[in-house]
């Protein structure tokens, strides 16, 4: 079932329709495990919107995309990616990165701390990164200093591709989703 869902989702055929004699044994439990992936990511995204939105940010949109995880091409991720407007200030703050971590924690996101991300921000020259992660997903929220949006990707779990998966997600369109802009997604 989940494997004809991401066919849904993504525009490709449901697998389990077409004959696996000849291929690769592990296809049907990838497909699965990266449609589970899909849904959680999405999911997840829209879930710490709300918390966005809370906080005084405008979503303008999201969209799901897939990317290589290692260097042989041999693990890919599914993402949930989008864009929040502030109006006022027009800049982040410390004090915004540090609203945005604690509201994430606060619905059951563990900031990253590790020597790159202490409690879960890593400042930059021009922007704060804020990661937070919770079961295989984590998210990155970027707070610019200088701009009055933030961008928010929410990172999948790596898994094993196949070739011809690899084909299929190099290949598949980003798809948009929408975004509740009201706390009670209306």
């Amino acid at each position: 079932m989940l494997s004809a869902m991401m066919g849904t989702m993504t525009g490709r055929p449901d697998r389990e329709d077409q004959p696996t004699h000849g291929s690769d044994p592990t296809t049907r439990s990838s497909d699965s495990e990266m449609a589970s992936a899909l849904i959680r990511s999405k999911r997840a995204f829209v879930d710490s919107a709300l918390g966005l939105l809370a906080a005084g940010y405008t979503p303008t949109f999201g969209y799901t995309q897939y990317s290589i995880c290692s260097d042989d091409s041999v693990e890919w991720r599914v993402t949930a990616n989008g864009r929040f407007d502030r109006e006022q200030p027009t800049g982040s703050t410390r004090a915004h990165v540090d609203e945005i971590r604690d509201e994430l924690a606060s619905v059951g996101w563990t900031p990253d701390d590790s020597e790159t991300s202490p409690d879960g921000i890593r400042e930059l020259g021009s922007h704060w990164i804020v990661t937070v992660t919770r079961q295989d997903l984590t998210i990155n929220v970027s707070l610019y200093a200088s701009q009055p949006y933030v961008l928010m990707r929410v990172l999948g779990p790596c898994l094993p591709a196949t070739p011809e998966q690899r084909q299929d997600y190099e290949t598949a369109e980003d798809e948009r989703f929408a975004v509740p802009s009201t706390s009670d997604g209306a």
